[in-house]
Parts: C-alpha cells; structure tokens; sequence
C-alpha cells in the first residue's frame, strides 16, 4: 500500500500550533521521510532517529490509507439572527409570506409593545374562526443545531363571550410541543403578558420552514423579536 499523501495534513497541524524549533525541525523531518517512503513504499519505518510521532502516523498511513482520521466537526455557535425582520421593523410583513384568514391581522405598534427586548413594532393576531399562518424559509445547514426564540403576548378578553384561542410555531411544518397553546377560555379571558420562548432543533435540510400559526376570536396575540441562531446541544 502506498504512504497516505494526508501525512501533509499533520505536517500543516504541527505547524499551526507549535512554533518551536523542534516542531519546525520534526516537520521538516516528516516531510522528508515522507518524501522518501513516496518513492519506496514498501520500506518499513524504524525508529531511530525519526520523532516517534512521525513514524506512528506513517505507519497508521501505510496500514489504513489515511493519517488523518474522520473526526466529528466542532460546533461553532453563531449568534446572527438567520430570520429576517423578525421583530417587524420594517412595519409591514416584508420577508414573511402570510395565509389563511387575513381578519384583524396586521403589523403595529400599539401598546402594549414595546417589546421587553426593544421592539417597537409586532405582529397583531386577532384572526377570528379559523387558522391564519405566518411562514419564513430559513437558510440552514444539515445537521446543525439551532435556537428559535421569540417574544409573545396574549391580550387577554374582558368580555363576556368564550374565547378560543390557538398558537404554535412549527420548524419543518412540525408544531414544537411546547409551543402550543390551544384551548377555548370561559370568560374572562385573562391572557397573558410577554413572554419569552425557546426552543433548541436540528436541520434536516438547506432551507427551514419556520411557520407560526394563530388564531384568537375574541382577543390577540402580539408576536416579535423572532430569532434563529446556530448552537451548540
């Protein structure tokens, strides 16, 4: 079997983290030891007088083929927000593709935002009778780990008429469990004030459809401050 051409890989790894001379001297030993079992592949590595790591992973490389095992990437959390206009800044519904029944669903700023992280304009769900939805496909990458948040407010019914009332926000069309609230509300309906949500998911595609589905006969929901970002579990 020829000597594992990835031994170059090792030699780049040594030299991005150890500066000493030894180090530089042991590379430029690798490399000429690799140099020299390219065009005699069926030698045998000895120990002496080669750094004991270089004649490890040269053999390692003569037995499997490689020198540079598969290792598991490293989680690199990211902290930039992958939803667009999330908290409605722009004061209208750019970025989002809304659907089903338009009735008292718009974007403001009416009390009681702001938001307590800032946002001055939100989401108003007061849609009556049926199901309206709210869908932004988000970029992302198989396998990552992500955290959706966001910000909600049920304004609460004073009146005498029952009120029914359902939320969810689903990733990949799948309602998150904890993200229901579904029930018909004698009255009063004393809602709910802001509150903060969170909840950890992971890819199973490029592009993620984050889709929040209301419906409040008799009161609102205010939604803002909606955020994606890259995580660790």
């Amino acid at each position: 079997m020829s000597v594992c051409s990835n031994i170059l890989c090792y030699i780049r790894r040594m030299s991005s983290t150890d500066r000493t001379f030894t180090t530089k001297y042991n590379i430029l030993r690798g490399q000429l030891i690799y140099n020299f079992h390219v065009q005699n592949p069926t030698r045998q590595l000895e120990g002496r007088n080669t750094p004991a790591s270089i004649v490890t992973i040269m053999n390692n490389a003569k037995a499997t083929g490689s020198c540079c095992p598969t290792s598991t990437p490293t989680c690199i959390p990211n902290d930039t927000n992958l939803v667009q206009n999330g908290d409605f800044a722009t004061g209208d519904f750019s970025e989002w593709i809304p659907s089903g029944n338009p009735n008292n669903t718009i974007v403001n700023t009416s009390p009681p935002l702001p938001s307590p992280a800032g946002a001055l304009y939100g989401y108003t769900a007061g849609n009556v009778g049926s199901n309206v939805t709210l869908t932004q496909n988000i970029p992302t990458t198989v396998g990552q780990t992500y955290t959706l948040s966001y910000y909600l407010l049920d304004e609460g019914y004073p009146g005498s008429a029952p009120d029914t009332i359902y939320f969810s926000a689903s990733v990949s069309v799948t309602p998150i469990a904890g993200s229901i609230i579904s029930y018909t509300s004698p009255p009063p309906n004393p809602g709910f004030d802001w509150t903060l949500y969170s909840f950890v998911f992971t890819a199973t595609s490029n592009s993620t459809p984050l889709i929040f589905t209301t419906r409040n006969d008799n009161s609102y929901f205010y939604l803002t401050n909606i955020s994606v970002t890259a995580t660790c579990s």
